[in-house]
């Protein structure tokens, strides 16, 4: 199986590897006495559209902002939900960032 990435969850495999700027890399990956790799099963690559469009309007799935028939939503902050400020200013954003520091500051690398 030419170009795979993955293999089969238990797949025997010969290989060899090479030293290179990214580590250690397998090369010539084949299964046992030189047959081919199954690979892994994988799923079918889904276009875009198919996860559905979300709408940054309303949140809706199924159109886009463009398309919406509601009029323009506030925008909201995307980590609390409030509506009076963004990320950027956010209370509850700044307090994890403030607890993270403090355990850096107790528990150094």
């Amino acid at each position: 199986m030419e170009g795979f990435h993955s293999l089969r969850e238990g797949e025997a495999v010969d290989f060899t590897f090479k030293k290179s700027s990214r580590g250690l890399e397998s090369v010539r990956v084949t299964g046992p006495n030189g047959a081919p790799c199954l690979g892994s099963e994988s799923r079918p690559k889904r276009s875009r559209g198919s996860r559905g469009d979300r709408c940054y309007n309303c949140g809706a799935l199924g159109h886009h902002a463009k398309q919406c028939q509601l009029p323009p939503q506030p925008k909201k902050c995307h980590i609390c939900q409030r509506l009076n400020h963004m990320v950027s200013s956010c209370p509850i954003r700044a307090q994890q960032h403030q607890s993270t520091a403090e355990e850096e500051e107790h528990h150094p690398l």
